[in-house]
């Protein structure tokens, strides 16, 4: 999967999204992605709810829409579960035009969050950032 391909594809806005977890490993080569997940603005996020091929969904405390390979939110890693895209844009690393989480943020919320899933991941950032 092309992930800077579908990400733009969306055509959002620039400074209206940034791209978070897994895709991030994958860009960076660490390991695969299956989905594509962005946190965007509260305008973007209204655009595409009125839009019937989003469907709308609860997951980890809040909505999130769906569709296809894409799951998009409002905030993402927030202390207080507010929308947090412009602190999630100050240290993203930008590819191509399209900005993804900074590394070091989505390795500090795997390691909070503790999933048996996200050990694995924990391990592989780790390795990736001990060779840079």
């Amino acid at each position: 999967m092309n992930i800077i391909q579908k990400v733009k594809e969306l055509n959002l806005p620039d400074g209206s999204y940034v791209v978070e977890g897994s895709a991030v490993m994958d860009i960076l080569g660490i390991r695969k992605a299956r989905d594509i997940d962005l946190v965007v603005s509260k305008e973007v996020y209204t655009k595409l709810k009125q839009d019937r091929e989003w469907k709308e969904g609860f997951l980890h405390d809040t909505n999130f829409l769906a569709k296809d390979i894409y799951e998009i939110w409002l905030e993402w890693d927030s202390k207080d579960n507010e929308p947090n895209l412009e602190e999630l844009l100050k240290d993203a690393h930008v590819i191509d035009g399209v900005p993804f989480v900074n590394i070091k943020r989505l390795l500090g919320w795997k390691k909070r969050r503790k999933l048996e899933k996200d050990l694995v991941d924990i391990k592989l950032i780790e390795e990736y950032l001990g060779d840079k």
